[in-house]
């Protein structure tokens, strides 16, 4: 009996012996992984835990700058906290780089309004991708969230009146070009230098309002997935042809995937048999296009040449959908149903008409845009949703 009360007595010793689990015992590379989860400003606060969290988020592999995570505390403000002014913003991402020890880092974002007279500051920040090799690359400099950006722009105002900032040259070089897997350009000025070969590995490839990419000897040769975000205004001219961006085709010799989000606010005018003949892009065989999607076709002329160039065009193609519906932000066209059902509707039967009568291998899929109905009850417009219809050509 005695015997049996000592072992149950050493077993209960051994287990007061395990030490408790602590954070602080992991190592150093584990605890840098676990705060890249947070925001970095959350990241930044554990380092008044204790010695050994000082510079842990020194590590921060996932760096986000924006009007959230660079908020400043405010006692009088609602919420507790205010968005930061210009200056302040500038201030507070310049301290999170200077004690970030440059090294490891997967993805920065940069999203907030600044343009051209904040370049020196800017060009810091790219530099500092750049030296700490950073794979996914995001700036936006547009400030303002993607539905009310594109609503300003549909109203004829331009939400950044100052002259974009331009991306310095470094951005291009062999070096970094070998890194950078995804880039993401919102309101930047983008102008490649007359050498420019192309990003090695890049794979993705996000452009936005004013962000152009001039033809050139250049290819992305790597790039393998890109998506454009097209924004063509103008109620009485409009100088962009879309039939232009034809050359993406040449310059992206091994892209698979083809995303075309477009927005004509301009004079609707589809396309009929009376408009004259359709144009042809210059020949060219793409042997690796696999997938094409492009939304907000209304039926505009060059937007049907565009499509069937790509169709003619992509000899691996297996599918191209198309739909009138607007998807490059949510709740465009919501404060005018006679807008959507006539511009969809003219989108639906083009398409229909003209690209599909080219389609030999039925790969072509037009989707019917949903149309809301509309009544008046005691004076007031009541809408009804609709579901879209997929049509296979």
């Amino acid at each position: 009996m005695r015997n049996s009360e000592q072992r149950l007595h050493g077993a209960i010793v051994k287990r007061r012996k395990v030490p408790k689990f602590s954070l602080c015992n992991l190592p150093m590379d584990m605890l840098s992984g676990i705060l890249s989860l947070l925001p970095i400003n959350d990241a930044v606060r554990t380092s008044i835990l204790s010695r050994k969290w000082k510079y842990v988020w020194c590590s921060h592999t996932n760096l986000t700058f924006d009007k959230g995570t660079m908020r400043k505390h405010d006692a009088k403000a609602f919420t507790g906290y205010r968005v930061p002014r210009d200056e302040e913003f500038i201030t507070r991402v310049d301290t999170v780089l200077r004690q970030h020890n440059g090294m490891g880092v997967e993805r920065m974002k940069i999203k907030f309004r600044l343009h051209s007279k904040h370049a020196d500051h800017i060009d810091r920040w790219v530099n500092f991708a750049i030296a700490s090799k950073t794979k996914d690359f995001v700036i936006d400099l547009s400030g303002y969230a993607k539905t009310a950006f594109f609503r300003d722009l549909s109203c004829g105002k331009r939400t950044v009146r100052e002259e974009p900032y331009n991306l310095p040259l470094q951005l291009f070089s062999p070096n970094y070009g070998s890194c950078l897997r995804c880039l993401e350009l919102t309101t930047v000025s983008l102008q490649l230098p007359t050498d420019f070969k192309g990003f090695f590995n890049l794979k993705i490839l996000s452009l936005v309002d004013r962000t152009v990419v001039p033809e050139g000897p250049f290819k992305f040769t790597y790039l393998r997935n890109l998506r454009l975000e097209l924004v063509l205004y103008g109620q009485e001219t409009r100088k962009t042809d879309v039939l232009d961006y034809s050359y993406l085709l040449k310059i992206a010799p091994f892209m698979e995937t083809l995303e075309l989000s477009m927005w004509m606010n301009c004079q609707h005018q589809p396309y009929h048999k009376e408009d004259g003949e359709l144009r042809s892009g210059p020949p060219h065989q793409h042997a690796h296009l696999k997938s094409v999607r492009i939304s907000g076709f209304f039926g505009h002329k060059d937007q049907v040449e565009l499509a069937l160039h790509v169709l003619r065009s992509s000899i691996v193609l297996e599918k191209m959908v198309i739909t009138p519906k607007l998807e490059i932000s949510n709740g465009l066209a919501l404060s005018d149903c006679f807008y959507e059902e006539k511009h969809y509707a003219d989108g639906y039967r083009v398409a229909t008409e003209f690209v599909c009568k080219a389609d030999y291998h039925n790969i072509v899929n037009v989707v019917r845009a949903p149309v809301r109905q509309l009544w008046k009850r005691e004076g007031t417009v009541i809408g009804d949703g609709a579901k879209g219809v997929a049509g296979v050509c």
